[in-house]
């Protein structure tokens, strides 16, 4: 083991020894668990389905297994609110990946109804109070599942769990329609070597007739802590995309604030929301272009084509 590995398993472990004291002190021994989650890491991702539901449901015969080092880089850090981008390493290069977006005591949530509708809900005060939600968005920030929950912070690891509906994972929805809604309950655990989010996965068709279970998932997402300078070029890329990103990122927050029902159309002229953001993202970088203004000019344009009820999209 290296200095650096010596130095951060040091840290960890003083970390957990430490959970129980700091508990009394949250959140911010709550907001440390999840900005232990920020780093370097070789990640392994592996899904197996344990369980048909419903006979005519064609089981799949091998688990699915990926995976990759990943950049999960800390993009804003404030007293009760956090939030952690993750960036894939590709060759000399980054791809922007998923995202959470951590914040405490939350007054409202978007619940995932199927069919490319999010529902925004307000939370009860049992709900909210000693609570964190956590927004995970797309690869395009687009909505994904929004969960809240409180994080544990006794015993040798801290973890939070939480419930939520979302839709099929990228793994899924480009090889199969037999169903339309992953219920998940997810677990991120902190540990020594990094951390590990953990599923319980339902799959569900929902219509009109009703809600219907047709299998189960296993998932187990391992994040192992490497030197940071194999994330090199996924930190590189970062820094050159993100204020383009964040332009977006604005559209979007405007995009919530005026949809308590969001709903999105997943093609627009045969083009992925996504492919169009990275597209436009991508140019404006490219061309050393600092228009952040009309960068977000742009993707309005994009983001609003891509939601259903337009008549209610008003610019922002």
């Amino acid at each position: 083991m290296n200095r650096r590995a010596k130095t951060w398993a040091l840290a960890v472990c003083s970390f957990l020894m430490s959970a129980a004291a700091w508990a009394d002190e949250a959140p911010v021994a709550e907001q440390a668990a999840i900005r232990a989650m920020a780093g370097c890491f070789e990640v392994r991702f592996r899904f197996t389905e344990t369980f048909v539901t419903d006979p005519s449901y064609p089981i799949r015969s091998e688990d699915h297994a990926s995976g990759g080092t990943e950049w999960v880089d800390v993009d804003g850090d404030a007293p009760g609110t956090i939030s952690l981008q993750h960036v894939l390493v590709q060759g000399d290069s980054g791809l922007k990946h998923w995202r959470q977006d951590w914040q405490w005591e939350p007054t409202s949530q978007y619940d995932f109804k199927g069919d490319a509708l999010w529902v925004s809900r307000d939370l009860t005060t049992a709900e909210s109070v000693g609570a964190w939600v956590q927004k995970v968005t797309q690869v395009d920030d687009s909505p994904r599942y929004q969960c809240t929950a409180a994080w544990v912070m006794r015993g040798p690891r801290p973890y939070w769990e939480c419930q939520a509906w979302s839709p099929l994972p990228r793994r899924e929805f480009t090889q199969r329609s037999d169903y339309n809604v992953l219920d998940r309950r997810n677990r991120h655990w902190i540990t020594a070597a990094g951390w590990l989010h953990e599923q319980d996965n339902r799959k569900l068709i929902v219509n009109a007739e009703g809600i219907r279970e047709v299998a189960q998932e296993k998932g187990m997402d391992s994040y192992t802590r490497v030197a940071d300078e194999r994330c090199a070029p996924a930190r590189a890329w970062w820094a050159a995309h993100r204020e383009a990103w964040r332009a977006v990122q604005g559209v979007w927050a405007h995009v919530y604030g005026h949809h308590p029902r969001l709903q999105m159309r997943p093609r627009v002229e045969g083009h992925l929301l996504w492919e169009r953001l990275f597209e436009l993202t991508d140019t404006y970088v490219a061309a050393g272009l600092a228009d952040w203004a009309a960068l977000a000019e742009q993707a309005y344009a994009v983001i609003g084509s891509h939601v259903v009820h337009e008549s209610s999209y008003t610019s922002p």
